[in-house]
């Protein structure tokens, strides 16, 4: 699983292995109406956005572990979106994540198994 987050920056950092059917904090800090986005991927393929989901595109590294901020993550004169943005031509790979907007302290998405999916938590 990887995320997306806005503090300062526009960031996105991954990638966490998390166990089928377990939990994971994968942020510190309160999350009291925060915009989180995630982006998982297991042994089946990809999670889907639920019906109707905003998605954003982050930048990951597909095979290992990253922490990448606005050079990166965020389109500009120097950094256009799609193929040639800086993500891509690094190496790197650009992926929807999916919206979860928080409202209380502590935050959990269940990510629903599908198509043979294992379930796990966030």
């Amino acid at each position: 699983m990887a995320i997306g987050y806005e503090r300062g920056q526009l960031k996105s950092d991954g990638w966490y292995q998390i166990a089928p059917c377990s939990c994971h904090n994968v942020m510190s800090g309160s999350m009291h109406d925060k915009s989180v986005w995630y982006f998982a991927t297991g042994e089946d393929g990809d999670w889907e956005a639920p019906p109707g989901g905003e998605t954003v595109v982050f930048c990951v590294n597909p095979t290992s572990k990253f922490d990448y901020g606005d050079e990166y993550n965020r389109p500009g004169p120097n950094n256009p979106p799609g193929p040639n943005s800086r993500c891509e031509r690094s190496g790197n790979k650009l992926h929807n994540f999916y919206h979860v907007h928080t409202t209380g302290d502590t935050h959990t998405t269940n990510l629903t198994p599908g198509s043979g999916q294992r379930s796990t938590c966030f």
